[in-house]
């Protein structure tokens, strides 16, 4: 069975079929191993082999459609994972104390990374719909 949100895309994309059938099943078997996983698109794109651009635009759109939810990373910068996130990268503070370094780091959009989670409504859609 195929997700609401993936079929929205497939009717607007027609000539990217296989591309979405791929993400719709790498996004599908993640949140079913794990429901607060968080969609990376880097990830998506290395796992699938397909086009990064249009992988970024289709998990956009999904955002759009209420499948997905926009999640800001700020990255420590020492490279010891995150120290904060937030809906908007506008909610960040100018400086903050990592906790997992210790430091304190000033606000920089380089270390600042947007993933997605996906939606109550995606959730429910997956948890009610058999694995094909």
């Amino acid at each position: 069975m195929s997700l609401t949100a993936f079929d929205n895309l497939r009717s607007i994309h027609p000539d990217a079929l296989s591309v979405i059938a791929v993400l719709e099943r790498l996004v599908n078997q993640t949140l079913r191993r794990d429901p607060h996983a968080v969609i990376d698109d880097d990830i998506i794109v290395q796992q699938g082999r397909i086009d990064p651009v249009l992988v970024k635009r289709f998990l956009v759109e999904l955002v759009a459609g209420h499948a997905l939810v926009r999640r800001a990373f700020w990255l420590c910068p020492e490279g010891e994972g995150t120290t904060s996130e937030a809906n908007n990268v506008k909610e960040f503070p100018p400086i903050i104390e990592c906790p997992r370094c210790g430091r304190e780091h000033f606000f920089k959009s380089k270390d600042v990374e947007v993933k997605f989670l996906p939606s109550e409504s995606l959730l429910q859609e997956i948890r009610t719909t058999p694995e094909g």
